[in-house]
């Protein structure tokens, strides 16, 4: 015994191709539909329930060939069928061409199952639904419908279905063709899966398919109302509607017939509320009575909006991954509703959507989107009280709420702060002095030694010659008086000689000053001399300043808010914002009394020695400093900061 499978099936759509004998079934508008509908005999085509039929079939067929055999046979046991062949292939495993002749014998029997032959190859062909009509057999008129059938699984089938009726007017033709697919279709979804034929495909190979179409789009908004428009027209539809499924809520994204709409116009919140409470149910729901339908559940807000709009209502649900991504509903006159074989081809042509949908969606949203949804997803996974995530979440929270009120931690207020040398030497003019030659640039590093600036030394060195061609015409009037025996007059030159000394050294040491060397070795901090060439320095004023490199003082900004917490001899440390992963410790040496504006905010400067010489350190650089200035509350560290700020502001 086999048991049934469910299958994805596709049919080709209208309209219908015009073969020499036919006109197209698709060319009629909906209103000619309609009417032929209503025109339509019941005894031409029943379509009653073949569901327990079907499964019966499937389960004492042994194969699928064995199956549609006794499937179309029952399909084509109507009194206004008189025969029917179906022609095809199965991959796996070869359906023989088959046709059955009831009421017919003899050549016409013969002629017959050619015509029907002939309609197939035909309908393989153009590759959709063609029909003939006044086609005359042996004195009987006859009217030919070939369907074509595309399967993917659980076998991998081609075929067409040809069905030869008694003479029909062509607009009767729409109903009769439309319901022998809705049968094909409802057969298909009990294809057994036999035993002697191949493996099923992979219905991955659909899926890659319909992704394939839906990429076709532009986004999903235009595939789900092409999507709409193709179910409105299929099944006469009044209005088809589509949703998509985000955050456990249903956004109505195409309705049939209108392009644009509002989310708050009554209509579509109508429509919402029926595609959420389909997607509560995780069922087909309709609102329609049961004795229509036994496929679908009747729920109070279908029922409702049935009621109120006089029409027939139902709703599917379209599932990927074992949840639900999307909602159709459809709304159709109250006097044709959609019933269980229609419902049954429905969830057919729109099922394997689903994972289609789902890849468009996700490939429609922004980085914004998908960050939203993934939080959406982890909050969802913490509210729910049975997950593992859930209860770690909640063990972290109450930990983190008694920290919060009950623990302690170091309070290290953040500070600006600012780097400046510890010993900074400045060089000043000693007499006035004209600038003649520069060497160095603020910021440059120097050797011991190392000549920094030059000064003019024109005049002093023709003061210096003066003084030495003096100094040498005292020392031979010296020896002349000496020589003379006059005591007085040696004396005399000689203290002339020593006067013109004294001034000769003073204007030999004046140029050494106008040559600056550096000290020691170290940086340069203020030495903008390259623009004052020329520039006479008068005494005391300031020409260059000259750090070494040997140590370094931090200067502490400290806000007034939190001066009080700042001492002497507390430890700390501090990050350059030049480097910020490297940070220096330091220790408070003075604290001032009072308070300095540094750009424009009063605060309390603080002075700390720097442990070590770091290499990297400049004068000038700027940072963050956290000084430890104790242990406090963790509450007290989170909150003193906005209590003080409300304070100041409510003056409390």
């Amino acid at each position: 015994m086999i048991s049934p499978t469910q299958s994805s099936t596709t049919f080709s759509q209208l309209p219908f191709v015009i073969t020499p004998q036919g006109k197209p079934l698709g060319g009629s508008s909906p209103k000619s539909v309609t009417t032929s509908r209503s025109n339509a005999n019941a005894g031409c085509i029943d379509l009653v329930d073949y569901h327990a039929e079907f499964i019966a079939i499937a389960q004492a067929s042994r194969n699928g060939s064995t199956y549609w055999r006794s499937a179309v046979r029952k399909i084509a046991g109507q009194k206004s069928i008189i025969g029917f062949s179906m022609h095809g292939q199965q991959l796996s495993d070869s359906i023989a061409d088959f046709a059955c002749i009831e009421h017919v014998q003899g050549d016409t029997k013969q002629n017959l199952k050619a015509l029907l032959h002939q309609a197939s190859v035909e309908c393989e062909c153009h590759r959709q639904a063609v029909f003939q009509t006044g086609v005359q057999l042996d004195g009987i008129s006859v009217t030919l419908i070939a369907i074509p059938l595309r399967l993917d699984a659980p076998v991998d089938l081609k075929a067409t279905v040809c069905f030869a009726l008694r003479a029909m007017d062509e607009s009767e033709l729409a109903l009769p063709a439309e319901r022998l697919q809705s049968l094909l279709l409802q057969a298909a979804m009990h294809l057994p899966d036999a035993k002697s034929n191949a493996p099923a495909t992979a219905p991955e190979a659909k899926t890659l398919e319909l992704i394939g179409r839906t990429a076709a789009y532009r986004d999903t908004r235009e595939f789900a109302y092409a999507l709409v428009a193709s179910l409105a027209g299929r099944y006469g539809c009044g209005k088809v509607a589509m949703g998509l499924v985000e955050d456990q809520r249903v956004r109505v994204l195409a309705i049939s017939g209108m392009d644009q709409f509002k989310a708050t116009s009554p209509g579509v919140v109508d429509v919402q509320q029926a595609m959420e409470e389909a997607y509560d149910s995780g069922c087909v729901v309709s609102g329609q009575s049961m004795t229509k339908n036994q496929r679908a559940r009747s729920m109070p807000i279908h029922q409702r909006w049935a009621a109120s709009t006089r029409s027939a209502v139902v709703s599917l649900p379209i599932m990927a991954g074992g949840e639900t991504v999307a909602v159709m509903t459809l709304q159709r006159d109250a006097t044709n509703p959609l019933t269980d074989a229609d419902i049954s081809g429905l969830q057919g042509v729109i099922e394997p959507f689903g994972p289609a949908i789902q890849l468009s969606v996700r490939g429609d949203r922004g980085i914004g989107q998908h960050l939203k949804a993934w939080t959406g997803h982890c909050v969802r996974q913490v509210r729910e009280p049975k997950t593992r995530i859930g209860q770690i979440v909640r063990v972290m929270t109450a930990a983190a709420v008694m920290i919060f009120f009950f623990g302690w931690m170091p309070y290290r207020p953040a500070t600006p702060c600012m780097i400046v040398p510890a010993n900074l030497n400045h060089s000043i003019a000693r007499f006035d002095m004209k600038l003649s030659e520069t060497m160095v640039r603020s910021g440059d590093l120097v050797q011991p030694g190392q000549i920094l600036a030059k000064f003019d030394t024109r005049e002093l060195q023709l003061e210096r010659s003066r003084l030495l061609a003096s100094r040498n015409q005292a020392e031979v009037d010296v020896r002349k008086a000496l020589a003379a025996g006059d005591a007085a007059s040696a004396s005399l030159s000689k203290a002339t000689s020593r006067a013109f000394q004294c001034q000769l050294d003073t204007v030999e040491s004046k140029i050494a000053d106008c040559t600056i060397t550096a000290p020691a070795a170290g940086m340069v901090v203020a030495a903008d001399l390259s623009t004052k060439i020329g520039q006479v320095f008068a005494q005391g004023e300031a020409i260059l300043s000259f750090s070494p490199m040997d140590q370094w003082e931090l200067q502490l900004q400290v806000p007034e808010r939190i001066a009080r917490f700042i001492q002497f001899d507390q430890q700390g440390s501090f990050a350059p914002i030049a480097t910020p992963g490297v940070k220096h410790a330091y220790r408070v040496e003075h604290v001032s009394g009072a308070a300095e504006v540094v750009d424009g905010k009063n605060v309390i400067i603080a002075k700390a020695a720097v442990d070590g010489s770091p290499s990297e350190l400049r004068h000038g650089m700027k940072g963050i400093a956290r000084t430890h200035t104790g242990w406090r509350p963790v509450c007290w560290v989170a909150l003193h900061g906005a209590y003080e700020y409300l304070c100041d502001v409510l003056w409390l």
